[in-house]
């Protein structure tokens, strides 16, 4: 793999990132409040964000041992078009009929995938880099995602001020993911990076 393969890679692979944690970030907080808003009892929002941690361990279980069958950036693919799938389910939690069926698919499709970038993404990195330069560079990723995911709080804070609803909010966060998942499909490995 030449210098600018494994360096697009790179780029590509932290742009992912930093879409998704804005995107996660940006639903993540105001599940709660979007919920109560949308009249389910406070006990009921509770337990579906709640539920929203469960699902994400068994996600990091079940992609974990996905990816050692398909391959980290199949799975991490896979992942993410459910996450973004899951992502645009939330909108219709607040429907008269769709609600709690939505919600809970929301629940199932989002939490089990949001976080995935943080568990599958360092071991793409390292088939990627090899031991030289892995910290440092992987430090330089972390730091990008951590400045872009505090981003998703005040976007979403941002739009519910001047909307007063958290539907566009939301539904740029799923577009963000869109994004992500498109990104995510341009990475290529055309073979590893001599490591050393």
């Amino acid at each position: 793999m030449t210098r600018d393969s494994w360096e697009k890679a790179y780029w590509l692979l932290t742009l992912v990132q930093m879409l998704v944690g804005i995107s996660y970030m940006g639903i993540y907080y105001f599940v709660v409040p979007y919920l109560l808003g949308s009249g389910y009892p406070s006990h009921a929002a509770s337990r579906l964000f709640g539920a929203i941690g469960i699902a994400a361990m068994a996600g990091f279980l079940a992609f974990g041992a996905l990816a050692e069958r398909i391959g980290a950036k199949r799975a991490l693919a896979l992942g993410l078009i459910f996450c973004t799938a899951g992502a645009f389910l939330i909108l219709p939690a607040d429907h008269s009929r769709l609600g709690m069926s939505a919600a809970i698919v929301f629940v199932l499709a989002w939490g089990a995938t949001f976080s995935l970038p943080s568990q599958l993404t360092p071991v793409l990195l390292w088939e990627l880099l090899g031991p030289r330069h892995f910290g440092l560079l992987f430090g330089i990723n972390n730091l990008l995602i951590g400045l872009a995911s505090s981003l998703g709080p005040l976007l979403t804070g941002h739009l519910y001020d001047s909307t007063q609803s958290y539907t566009v909010a939301f539904r740029v966060c799923a577009l963000l993911m869109v994004i992500a998942v498109a990104a995510m499909l341009m990475v290529r490995f055309v073979s590893p990076r001599k490591h050393g």
